[in-house]
């Protein structure tokens, strides 16, 4: 049988609004604020505000609204992750820098020419039995970086690397993916 909606899910419409790059500012009364605040957290790069009953402030509310979404830098992956696959983040926004976040890296009041810069780890637990393709974009950006990630399961232990880079910086032979 075949059932129709008459609205879209709130995880497809987060969907559509990502993938069309567009950042959502809902004014909304007080009365509804909690609300709405709740479904922000469900769209990403979405920002709400409180709009007076006589809307007198919208136009300072779109304009907060707009400087916030424009000061966060916030980059993530856009496709579902494979069984046996993860990333994380490293976020280096100048003065801080945040480890290991899973939904993605985030920076917070960037200023204009402002450089922020992102250090991903893709990690495979399994091998994988053919490439996989993640997509890696800042939300707001238009564009985007494609990854193909493969895994080399099959070793020819016989082939030794001496002081491998990943020996203890250098200091050891990598022998079959093992120092």
């Amino acid at each position: 049988s075949v059932s129709l909606q008459d609205y879209p899910s709130l995880g497809h419409l987060a969907e559509v609004l990502s993938k069309s790059n567009i950042q959502p500012i809902f004014a909304v009364t007080s009365s509804r604020l909690s609300l709405y605040k709740e479904l922000s957290k469900l769209i990403p790069k979405s920002v709400v505000g409180e709009l007076k009953s006589d809307s007198r402030n919208v136009v300072q509310l779109i304009e907060d609204a707009y400087k916030s979404l424009a000061s966060t830098v916030k980059l993530g992956h856009f496709s579902d992750l494979p069984p046996g696959i993860s990333i994380a983040y490293d976020s280096h926004c100048g003065d801080t820098e945040t480890y290991g976040q899973t939904e993605g890296g985030e920076c917070s009041d960037v200023s204009v020419n402002q450089l922020v810069q992102f250090t991903v780890k893709v990690m495979a637990t399994t091998c994988l039995p053919e490439s996989q393709k993640l997509v890696l974009r800042v939300l707001g950006v238009g564009e985007e970086v494609h990854v193909e990630v493969s895994t080399t399961c099959d070793c020819q232990c016989g082939d030794t690397q001496p002081d491998a880079h990943h020996c203890s910086g250098g200091h050891g032979n990598l022998t079959c993916g093992i120092c």
